[in-house]
């Protein structure tokens, strides 16, 4: 997709790669409806809901560990501020890849003391903290991850970061799930979890090692730039638990007072319409990619215009994607089986929610770059808050349904506060 945040033109990718991207992203796509069928088949509902609980302790606690370093190096790559400042994207990845490990470590730390001394203390509950246990220990690899996933994704490389995100744990839940003994199902796919978190983190740190460095990774910074770098990371502080809320608040709140079922019914639900986000650039890149996007770099160069070619064009991108997934939800959800079959309702608020996130993807691009840090923490903090209090008064009454329009409500707030914000900064700059 074209950048947002530049008014320079840049030559279109050949055919052939074009192709090559628009295939790893569907075979992405497949791999993610084929590892969600496997461990809804090797597990029951309730026994699903119990795995996903898991699922979100690790990655609810790694987005919190990462939050304020991966909004950092966002707004250092997209802000393109290595030269101005001295220190290469490489080399501030580096940093805080190592900061966001050793907060991982001590954070599982921490919970392995907990777990134990309840372990101890209640032997009752030795099923759940052996359940439990691989999730805890795959935070630190689940954090690195998520965490070159999202500075790959600031280095306009989102094909990188779906490698990360959407094969390593999917390839091997898939594998797992076919040597999974039926009376020992839940455990061998929670270890096959923190497998495939190791897997992820290898693969997310080779691709981040092979984009971001080069020969300016040896460059002089000034002698005030860690400095500067620190304090901003300080100012992002609270913008990363904001965000971490807002992304796994509603999740979190649904884990806490609803039955697994519920929790089991909205992760399907969710893993199934994130197609949307898997593929939805692909609808630039063939034929979009050879006809429309040359026009638009060569043809568009205000920045106004260019903003909203970029936000009409992921808009018609993500329509496309959210039309098909519609009509071929019936048959997914049949497959599923059992009470997964009547969740069309519950995908299509989340399928919504998708829609809305790559709306206003380029915006979100744009002011990463252009935002005071003060800012973005009013967007955020506003959408956050709202997601959190509908999902406190709506998911004790109406479980799953109540958390996803929780999730699509903030959602719709950030979005639409990221739209109307870009489009008042591109007009002055036009």
């Amino acid at each position: 997709m074209t950048s947002a945040d530049s008014g320079e033109a840049s030559l279109p990718p050949s055919a052939w790669l074009l192709t090559r991207e628009f295939l790893l992203r569907f075979t992405g796509a497949v791999l993610q409806i084929l590892a969600t069928f496997e461990v809804i088949r090797a597990l029951s509902p309730s026994v699903a809901g119990i795995y996903f609980e898991g699922f979100i302790l690790a990655y609810g606690l790694a987005a919190l560990l990462r939050g304020k370093y991966e909004m950092y190096t966002a707004h250092y790559i997209v802000g393109r501020n290595a030269a101005a400042v001295g220190i290469s994207d490489w080399t501030l990845t580096c940093v805080f890849a190592r900061r966001t490990l050793i907060r991982g470590a001590i954070s599982c730390g921490v919970l392995l003391v907990l777990t134990a001394d309840l372990d101890i203390q209640e032997p009752q509950t030795r099923p759940y903290l052996e359940t439990f246990l691989p999730f805890v220990l795959a935070v630190p690899a689940a954090a690195l991850a998520l965490f070159t996933a999202a500075a790959l994704r600031a280095a306009n490389r989102s094909l990188g970061s779906i490698l990360v995100s959407a094969y390593a744990l999917n390839v091997v839940l898939i594998v797992a799930a076919q040597f999974a003994p039926e009376d020992d199902a839940l455990l061998t796919l929670s270890w096959a979890f923190l497998a495939g978190s190791l897997l992820a983190a290898g693969i997310g740190w080779w691709i981040v090692r092979r984009v971001l460095r080069g020969p300016e990774a040896s460059g002089n910074p000034r002698p005030d730039a860690w400095g500067e770098v620190f304090a901003g990371v300080g100012s992002h502080q609270l913008n990363g638990l904001a965000l971490a809320a807002l992304q796994w608040g509603p999740l979190g709140v649904l884990a806490l007072v609803g039955p697994s079922v519920d929790i089991a019914e909205f992760a399907v639900a969710a893993r199934t319409a994130q197609i949307v986000e898997i593929m939805f650039p692909g609808m630039l890149f063939v034929p979009g990619g050879l006809l429309f996007q040359p026009l638009l770099m060569s043809g568009v160069r205000r920045t106004r215009l260019r903003l909203l070619a970029n936000t009409g064009a992921s808009i018609a991108a993500a329509s496309t994607w959210v039309a098909a997934l519609l009509v071929v939800a019936p048959t997914l959800f049949h497959e599923y089986g059992g009470p997964y079959v009547s969740l069309g309702g519950l995908f299509t608020i989340l399928l919504a929610m998708q829609w809305v996130s790559c709306a206003g993807r380029p915006s979100i691009r744009y002011l990463t770059a252009h935002w005071s840090p003060e800012r973005i923490r009013t967007a955020l903090g506003l959408s956050a808050g709202v997601a959190i209090l509908i999902c406190v008064l709506g998911a004790p009454l109406y479980g799953s349904y109540g958390a996803a329009v929780a999730a699509l409500l903030g959602a719709l707030m950030l979005n639409g506060q990221a739209i109307v914000g870009a489009a008042r900064i591109a007009r002055s700059v036009s």
